[in-house]
């Protein structure tokens, strides 16, 4: 179908750019898909919380998941889509310091933590566990988090998801504090062409 076809071009070019550290230029769209989907794929309106949380637009990315969050956030579809919806909430939450938000949204996704995190058939965005450590780091538990993180690097390289594999370093070294994992974490980025998010994580160093 048309619209299908139309969001799924949507959603991938927001992996895609997120990737490139290009997320402004897909804004607008993941925007208009939002809207234009809001009730009947909610998977959009995670995916475009999760462009305002990475450019830095928090109040707007806030109400976003305030209004999703009531009841559990049950008006997402537990379906093939849910998986990479609550790992977008998850990119959104960690990015925002919802604690409260990021305990309801592990409790939820915790039994998926051997799993990968995708929507079928248009998106994939790694292993489970990568955004199990976000929510544990946003929720102040931080053993749990670098736990999961560990558990994404191992499980994102047998996946060959080398590009997570980065962001799961990443994550892990900005948890530890560790500069030997952040330079691995910059390597693996310059070496798949990543070079947006090479620079930024060399400024953490």
């Amino acid at each position: 179908m048309q619209w299908s076809a139309a969001v799924t071009h949507v959603l991938q070019l927001v992996v895609l750019r997120r990737l490139q550290g290009r997320l402004a230029e897909i804004e607008p769209a993941a925007r208009a898909a939002a809207e234009g989907y809001a009730a009947s794929y909610p998977l959009c309106r995670c995916a475009h919380l999760h462009v305002l949380a990475e450019l830095g637009r928090a109040d707007e990315a806030r109400a976003g998941l305030d209004a999703l969050a009531p009841h559990g956030f049950d008006a997402l579809d537990f379906d093939e889509t849910w998986l990479a919806a609550v790992a977008f909430l998850g990119e959104t939450a960690y990015a925002l310091g919802e604690a409260d938000h990021a305990t309801t949204l592990y409790e939820q996704l915790a039994p998926y933590a051997d799993r990968v995190a995708l929507s079928t058939p248009e998106i994939s965005v790694g292993s489970v566990s990568r955004y199990l450590g976000l929510l544990a780091a946003a929720s102040g538990r931080a053993e749990a988090a670098g736990a999961h993180f560990e558990h994404a690097v191992a499980y994102d390289t047998r996946t060959g998801a080398r590009p997570y594999v980065a962001l799961a370093l990443e994550n892990l070294a900005v948890l530890a504090g560790d500069r030997e994992l952040l330079a691995q974490a910059i390597d693996a980025y310059a070496a798949l062409g990543m070079d947006v998010l090479a620079e930024r994580a060399s400024r953490l160093l």
